[in-house]
This record gives C-alpha cells, sequence and structure tokens, in this order.
C-alpha cells in the first residue's frame, strides 16, 4: 500500500513581481518585509490563498511565519467545514440494476430524521453478525467481522446530521458524534454500528477513547470517519492493485488505523483512501494504479471525493483538480478537461462520473455514462447532489428533492429536508 505525502510548493507569480511586490535586491529589508506582512494579511481576509502563499515565502521571520500559516488554516477550516456533511444518498441493493424494487433514496429532514424511499421493497432484512477466517497480510490468520442490519432500521435513527451511501449499506452520523449503519458490505465496510458492542471498531474508540466523530466517507468495501481530534478512523478492506502485463492481480488486506495527522475529511474509493488536512493539502493511501493517489502537489484543496479509480478535489477558488481515470479500469481511458469548470460549489462522486454544482445552483457531469442523464443539466437551485451509475438525486434549495429515476415519486413529497 502506497502513500502520497509529498507537497509541490506554489510558483512565483510573475504578477506580484510586476507589482512590485518581489525584487530579489530588496526583498530582505525592512520595509519590504513589512509591505510582504500587510500583503499576506489582506490576501488572508480576502480569502485569496494562492497568492498568500507566494507572499509567505518570502517573509523571513519564522514566527511572523507561523501565525500567518496558523491564521490561514484557520481560514481554510471555515470553509472545508461546509462540506463535510451530506443530506441525500442513494442506496443500490442490487449492483447496476435499475429494478425499482432494488433502488432506494434516503435524506435527512430538518428534525434529524432519516426518509428511506420503496421502504416497503427492502431485501435486506433482519440483524446478523456473520465472523469468517482470513490470511492477513504477514500470513497470519485473522477475523473478518461483517454485519447486515435491515434498511427499515433507518426509521429508528435521530439526531442524524449527515449521511453517506455506497452500493448497499448506508452510514449516519449523529449530532453526538457516533455513528450508526444499515444495509449489508461483505468486506467489513459497515462494521461500526453500536449494535455490535465490542466488535465494533468506531464505537469502541468513541466509548472507550472518548473520541467523536466529525465526518464520515463509504466506499465500496471500506469506510472512513474522521474524529473531533483530526485523526483518521477506518474499518473494512482496501484492495491494493497490481496491474501486470496481461492480468490483474487482487490482494485484499484489512485496513489499517492510518498515522494521518490534521485530518478534516475523507474520501473512500474503491481500493484507495484519501485524506484532506486542514492546511488544503491531500494525502493517500492504497492503489494507484490509475494514479489516483497522485494528489501530494494538491493545495488550498476545500473538498475531496473519491470514485473507482480517480480522485477530484474542490480548490477554494471554485476550481477543480483532478487525477487518475473515470473509465474503471480500461486502458483507453481519456483524460478528464475540468478547465471549464468554474465555479463550483460542491462537488460529488460515483464510481465512474463526477458531478459540480455550480455558484448559480446548476449542475455539471462529467464521467463514463453521465451523457444518459441530460436532463441533470437543466436542473436549478441545487445545493447537494448525490450520483450513482443508475441514476442521480438532487436537493434544491426549498428543501425538495429531484431525481433521474423513474418510479420514485413519492419523493417528490418529500420536504424539509436538511440543507447543510
Amino acid at each position: 500500500v502506497g502513500c502520497d505525502n509529498s507537497i509541490q510548493q506554489p510558483e512565483k507569480d510573475s504578477s506580484l513581481f510586476d507589482k512590485g511586490l518581489f525584487n530579489e535586491a530588496l526583498e530582505s529589508t525592512a520595509e519590504a518585509q513589512a509591505t510582504y506582512i500587510t500583503k499576506a494579511n489582506e490576501y488572508l481576509a480576502n480569502n485569496s490563498f494562492d497568492e498568500f502563499d507566494i507572499i509567505l515565502s518570502k517573509i523571513n521571520d519564522a514566527s511572523t511565519k507561523q501565525q500567518l500559516v496558523e491564521e490561514k488554516i484557520k481560514s481554510l477550516t471555515n470553509i472545508q467545514n461546509k462540506y463535510l456533511l451530506s443530506s441525500i444518498g442513494i442506496i443500490i441493493e442490487d449492483d447496476n440494476s435499475t429494478d425499482y424494487e432494488s433502488i432506494h433514496i434516503v435524506a435527512i429532514t430538518q428534525d434529524g430524521k432519516v426518509l428511506l424511499s420503496n421502504a416497503e421493497n427492502t431485501k435486506i432484512e433482519g440483524d446478523s453478525v456473520e465472523r469468517k477466517a482470513i490470511d492477513n497480510p504477514d500470513g497470519s490468520e485473522g477475523i473478518l467481522v461483517t454485519q447486515t442490519r435491515a434498511l427499515s432500521y433507518i426509521g429508528e435513527w435521530n439526531n442524524v446530521v449527515s449521511i453517506e451511501t455506497q452500493d448497499s449499506y448506508i452510514l449516519g452520523l449523529t449530532t453526538e458524534g457516533t455513528a450508526l449503519t444499515a444495509g449489508s458490505d461483505l468486506d467489513g465496510a459497515n462494521a461500526i454500528d453500536p449494535f455490535m458492542g465490542s466488535e465494533s471498531v468506531w464505537y469502541n474508540e468513541v466509548r472507550n477513547n472518548k473520541k467523536l466523530i466529525a465526518s464520515i466517507s463509504a466506499g465500496n468495501s471500506h469506510s472512513l470517519a474522521v474524529t473531533t481530534d483530526n485523526a483518521v478512523l477506518t474499518c473494512g478492506f482496501q484492495f491494493p492493485f497490481n496491474a501486470y502485463p496481461d492480468k490483474y492481480e487482487w490482494d485484499k488486506i484489512p485496513v489499517s488505523a492510518f498515522d494521518w495527522k490534521d485530518i478534516i475529511a475523507v474520501a473512500a474509493g474503491l481500493d484507495h483512501s484519501i485524506g484532506l488536512k486542514t492546511d488544503g493539502t491531500a494525502v493517500s493511501c492504497g492503489g494507484n494504479y490509475s494514479k489516483q493517489g497522485n494528489v501530494g502537489s494538491w493545495t488550498n484543496i476545500v473538498s475531496v471525493k473519491a470514485g473507482n479509480s480517480f480522485t477530484v478535489g474542490l480548490r477554494y477558488d471554485g476550481t477543480i483538480v483532478f487525477t487518475g481515470n473515470n473509465l474503471n479500469f480500461k486502458e483507453d481511458a481519456i483524460a478528464v478537461d475540468f478547465n471549464t469548470w468554474k465555479d463550483i460549489i460542491r462537488i460529488e462522486a460515483g464510481l465512474k462520473i463526477i458531478a459540480g454544482i455550480k455558484n448559480d445552483g446548476t449542475v455539471l457531469l462529467t464521467g463514463d455514462g453521465s451523457d444518459k442523464f441530460e436532463d441533470v443539466k437543466s436542473w436549478t437551485n441545487i445545493v447537494d447532489i448525490a450520483v450513482t451509475e443508475e441514476g442521480i438525486v438532487g436537493l434544491k434549495s426549498d428543501g425538495t428533492l429531484i431525481s433521474t429515476f423513474d418510479n420514485q415519486e413519492e419523493i417528490e413529497n418529500w420536504t424539509d429536508i436538511m440543507i447543510k
């Protein structure tokens, strides 16, 4: 499992030289240093973080530099916090199925309850915990614990502030800083519920180590959470992917507790994990066969999302950074051009599709299969979005939902959905 923790420093902006802010002969003088400090504070006040980074590199006093960096992190964190929570999701009980009975839309109401569409047709029923022997990477024998909780259990949830869905399971985050789950995942990605008692990894952290969960992410075979002390909790498996000239080989290994620090958000992909740091940089672990983990050069990021074999980031200025490919291991994968994506206020990713909400409430889409959702381009007043290859759901600014799914008329009557 590889990790990318390198950080690329910003290049000098020639326009700043033109403005007389940089002068190699004078930059160390007291007057020049005072100018740099003044400009750095101005850029911080305007959230102009790229320009701030350039000016910061010219300031000599270490103490002043540190104070400015701390102020920048506070400003960035305030923005990043806006993207930690989500109010809507999509559960697909049968992969790649468009069957009405297999599709469930979920949404949080203003009072912290969670609505489940098509509830009378849920196939995941009953509560069970299964344990099976597995081979650990070091050759020792381990135990994989998986759980199934009936989707109807969602109706009992209270005080929910965020939900994350992936395939046939859902994670919920409560105001108390605990995590809930329903559905089923054979790789143990949802083995985090208090229902499991001592075998629930996250529950033990909350109960025994007094940690509160601040954000969550549901991946294909593993789940991630960030605690209020900016550490990361994990559950399930990653599948490091080794590509050979004539074959693909998979090696299932447990997701270990990362040693990442200062994390504010996470994104769980198919076999890779992304951590967003409070300083706007990103780190990665897991598969990197499509370069989906090459995030070490990213700066001033406010949100990250992960798909099958790609990672996408939203920068503070509403532009997009991207690495990997969105065509699900196809060797003829094409580069995704985000140069035309501007004024983006929120991003979301399915396994192969990426959505961006613009500041005018319209939606941009790209990715393998996104062309079948042309109607989404006409949506307006969208503030949140959930994306799968089977369909897309949007939350409007009036607290109602819109969807590309057929036979989901009941959500048209849902109102007062929680807006983040």
